[in-house]
């Protein structure tokens, strides 16, 4: 007798053996354990990178430390090849400091030369009969020692002293334009101008008054302000 299939109470049918369905294993994977080689190969490579970092500040140490030495080495060469700037100081007859600058640097104006070279030449050529001799010695400190021999030299040759003596002259120089500066610059290594002053030369005498004017040629130079305070002197003069 044959056997139908069984069918369910929804009418579908099924088979004649049932499948069982499996659940999922609950059990989790672990991981494989490192071998020994592994573990050589991490320690090595965190070696190498400490090495490597190692190396590097050493590598920027070592560049700082070479730019600064190559400055320092700049610094001392140019400090060796420059010029010392030496100071010289003198003291006045009160024991007081005074600064002495090298000849070769001017020591005032343009301004203050003129000014002071107009006083010492209208003083050179202000004199008397009677006290030319302490008048002339007076003026002689404006001039330096060539200054003051071709200045006398000029008086004689020219013949003025003998003439103001002879008349019994009284002389008296005033400027009659303002004083300029035609040149400047060094002369036998000292700073030096060349200056030109306009002055009018009165003589006068009891029953004579005459008028003379020139134009006074003069050099003025550095000198130590040892042997002048205002460190200048006049070193030619010229009348014409």
């Amino acid at each position: 007798m044959a056997k139908h299939p069984k069918t369910n109470q929804d009418g579908s049918r099924t088979r004649g053996k049932a499948t069982k369905n499996k659940a999922p294993s609950s059990r989790k994977s672990t991981e494989a354990p490192r071998s020994p080689v592994e573990d050589v190969v991490a320690t090595r490579m965190l070696r190498d990178t400490t090495v490597r970092e190692k190396v590097y500040l050493q590598n920027r140490v070592l560049l700082v430390v070479s730019v600064a030495l190559c400055l320092s080495i700049i610094a001392n060469v140019m400090l060796a090849l420059r010029e010392p700037d030496i100071q010289y100081f003198a003291t006045d007859t009160n024991g007081s400091l005074l600064p002495l600058t090298s000849l070769d640097q001017p020591v005032q104006s343009v301004n203050e030369v003129l000014s002071w070279s107009t006083d010492a030449i209208t003083k050179a050529y202000t004199f008397s009969f009677a006290n030319y001799r302490q008048q002339l010695q007076d003026a002689r400190d404006a001039f330096t020692t060539e200054g003051w021999s071709g200045f006398q030299t000029a008086l004689e040759e020219s013949g003025n002293l003998r003439t103001v003596i002879a008349n019994r002259f009284v002389t008296t120089a005033v400027p009659r334009g303002a004083p300029v500066v035609v040149s400047e610059g060094y002369l036998n290594g000292r700073y030096a101008w060349k200056i030109e002053v306009p002055i009018l030369v009165t003589y006068e005498s009891a029953n004579k008054s005459t008028t003379q004017d020139l134009i006074v040629q003069a050099v003025i130079v550095r000198r130590p302000e040892l042997e002048h305070p205002k460190g200048i002197g006049i070193a030619q003069i010229i009348a014409q």
